[in-house]
């Protein structure tokens, strides 16, 4: 009797680590963006999963635009996905004054965007080829 109850007592501590690994989880989502300069407004834009992937990744995402260099590359400038009255979700822009030629890309951040104890969903970053500008 005393073994049938140990083996009932690891039979409920198994099951009960079962469920909880079971709701525990982490999820990983891709990540893109376009990207592109547009020299009569001088700024850095693009759309953060364009529209055939959209998803929960797209709005509020961070990006930031860099200039390749030796040594640390130099952060231009920064916007968050979505942020501009009467663009889509996913459109960013970069302004930047007295761009000369070299070449530059842009990052988008990581984010989780449904945070918690046991769980998280990841949209992942992601880095743009580099562009050359003169």
């Amino acid at each position: 009797m005393a073994r049938l109850i140990r083996v009932l007592i690891v039979l409920t501590a198994l099951l009960a680590t079962a469920a909880v690994a079971a709701v525990a989880h982490t999820r990983y989502y891709p990540t893109g963006t376009s990207f592109g300069y547009n020299a009569a407004e001088k700024d850095f834009l693009g759309q953060v999963n364009f529209p055939s992937q959209g998803g929960p990744c797209t709005s509020g995402r961070r990006v930031r635009v860099f200039r390749r260099r030796p040594g640390p590359d130099r952060l231009l400038g920064q916007d968050r996905s979505g942020s501009h009255p009467g663009d889509g979700a996913g459109y960013w822009v970069v302004e930047v004054a007295g761009i000369r030629p070299g070449r530059f890309y842009a990052v988008v951040l990581r984010k989780d965007v449904a945070p918690g104890d046991r769980h998280a969903h990841i949209c992942r970053a992601y880095r743009t080829s580099a562009i050359p500008l003169s």
